[in-house]
């Protein structure tokens, strides 16, 4: 998916969190956006998602009504989520009955690759475990455009690697955007943007 930002701009009050933000995101791209805690890295993927307006500036989605976006990308973020009530196994049933997994990664796949009892309670998971099926859901959808928000908060050494093993069987045309201020979780983005430029 083709995403051109145009002077996007977004406030609280009278506080310009960024603006005059211009971007260009090829479908394929590996997209870092950078910066500090509270830089608004967050609120611009909200506004990529459609979860959130610019106060100035548009967004245009090449091919795609802007209410039809939300068919097309999957989401990971620290402040998203799952359902704990479920089990991993009833989990994946449930997300894949409205959104499609791509074709490779059947939910048994995804099982194995998660290595997880699948009929433990999400409630009983550590935050490290719950991190990596977020990672897993985003990734393995079945959409064109994925958007990550410190993906490997909560991560220990080997999730973090699990992590960079994961990014590498995505598919390559799979548009990625990455909001980050961790090295290890972008360093194989070729386009970067600080939002920290914009305010």
């Amino acid at each position: 998916m083709h995403i051109s930002l145009e002077n996007i701009g977004k406030k609280y009050g009278k506080t310009w969190i960024f603006k005059g933000l211009n971007a260009s995101i090829e479908s394929g791209d590996r997209f870092a956006i950078l910066g500090g805690n509270g830089s608004g890295k967050s609120t611009l993927l909200k506004i990529i998602a459609g979860q959130a307006d610019p106060n100035s500036g548009s967004i245009i989605y090449a091919g795609t009504p802007v209410e039809e976006v939300y068919k097309k990308l999957s989401y990971c973020a620290p402040y998203i989520d799952l359902i704990e009530e479920l089990t991993l196994s009833e989990l994946l049933h449930f997300v894949g009955s409205y959104q499609a997994f791509l074709p490779a990664f059947s939910k048994g796949r995804i099982l194995d690759m998660l290595a997880y009892d699948p009929n433990k309670w999400i409630k009983d998971y550590s935050s490290g475990m719950k991190q990596r099926v977020k990672i897993a859901l985003a990734l393995f959808a079945d959409v064109s455009l994925t958007l990550l928000d410190e993906p490997t908060s909560n991560l220990d050494e080997i999730g973090v690697e699990w992590y960079l093993e994961m990014m590498k069987v995505v598919p390559e045309d799979r548009t990625i955007i990455i909001a980050s201020n961790l090295s290890r979780e972008y360093a194989f983005c070729k386009k970067q943007l600080d939002i920290t430029n914009y305010k």
